[in-house]
């Protein structure tokens, strides 16, 4: 008899009754929730309010900016190191406990996918905020 394919529906509680290996399930089933990360998310207070206008006021700066001004470099190497540090502070992973910090995660992430793709090249008008 052939060795049981692991995409079959039966196998894993196959591989348990014969060898004591459990599923995934069950597994999971028996653990508590927590957070993957293994890290708390920072929590809102005055700081968070501070440090996401200074954001906004930098992807002000960053969309008003001319196209051929020569701070436009800094201006971006600024916005990808404080959008990531915003991002690891207040919505690691994509989780944020405030609708708020959700809206900004999405911006950010748009903006630093943007920058990532593009480097210094204007924002088109349709992504502008």
């Amino acid at each position: 008899m052939p060795p049981p394919v692991r995409s079959q529906a039966g196998a894993w509680r196959r591989d348990k009754a014969k060898n004591g290996v459990e599923s995934y399930s069950s597994v999971t089933k028996s653990r508590p929730q927590e957070n993957s990360a293994g890290l708390a998310i920072a929590e809102m207070s005055d700081a968070y309010s501070r440090e996401t206008l200074a954001l906004k006021q930098e992807v002000e700066s960053y969309v008003n900016a001319d196209p051929y001004d020569p701070e436009r470099p800094k201006i971006v190497a600024a916005l990808r190191k404080d959008g990531a540090t915003w991002v690891a502070k207040y919505a690691r992973g994509g989780s944020a406990r405030k609708l708020s910090a959700r809206r900004v995660y999405i911006a950010i992430d748009a903006l630093q996918g943007h920058l990532a793709s593009n480097g210094v090249a204007i924002l088109p008008k349709d992504r502008a905020c």
